[in-house]
This record gives C-alpha cells, structure tokens and sequence, in this order.
C-alpha cells in the first residue's frame, strides 16, 4: 500500500504532537516537578475549591510565599503547576477551581508591610 506524502507527514504529526494536544504534557518536558505541585496544593488548598467562592490567601500567608517561592524560580512555574493540577484532575477528584491561580501572581508578588507604629502591639515597636 502506498500513501501519499502529505499523508505520511499528518500521520507523522499526530504522532508526535498526540500528547500535547489532548491537554497534559509529558512530565519531562514540564518545568516544575509533581512535588511542587503537591506543595503548592497544600499550602493553597483553601483558596482553590470550586465550591468556594474567590478567596485570595493572606498575603503572609504560606500559600503567597510558596506563589513567590516558584515565582523566584521561574516566571512559569504557576503555569506549569496548574498544567500539573489540570492533568491529574482524575486523581484529585477535580475539585480545584485552576482559574483562580491566575489571580496569585499578582496579589502575592510582594508580602504587605507590617502596620504602622501605632497599630503594633508596643513590643514590637521596641524592637523597630
């Protein structure tokens, strides 16, 4: 049987791009490793349940020092752990709303500055 080159070259393509195209990308080809991506849940488990309404993390917060934390190693490591949490939404139940991630970047680049004096509690002034 003979095929045409065209064919040969979409069948060739399928092949190849096949893992892409159904949504997951093959773990070696990702960024961010499955621990940050556990890591990552624990810390922000709360704020990412579809059930609950948008609920950003406190700012000190360890979910918003984990967002900076793989922030600092790569400017798309959210991207590639949400990617992580999409492709294992079988294992997970799917009960993580991934939508919301796109909102840390932002809100957690920088920890808020402590209150002002006179909203500290008088020990800590001391040691300012």
């Amino acid at each position: 049987m003979m095929l045409a080159k065209g064919t040969v070259v979409l069948l060739l393509l399928v092949l190849v791009v096949d893992p892409v195209v159904g949504g997951c990308v093959p773990s070696k080809m990702r960024i961010c490793t499955q621990k940050h991506k556990e890591h990552f849940v624990r810390e922000c488990r709360t704020c990412l349940y579809k059930t609950s309404p948008i609920m950003l993390p406190v700012k000190t917060s360890p979910c918003c020092q984990e967002v900076r934390t793989l922030l600092a190693i790569n400017s798309k490591m959210l991207e590639c752990v949400k990617e992580r949490i999409i492709c294992d939404e079988h294992k997970d139940d799917n009960v993580f709303d991934t939508s919301k991630i796109q909102l840390f970047p932002a809100y957690c680049a920088q920890a808020s500055s402590p209150p002002p004096p006179h909203h500290r509690h008088p020990d800590e002034v001391k040691k300012s």
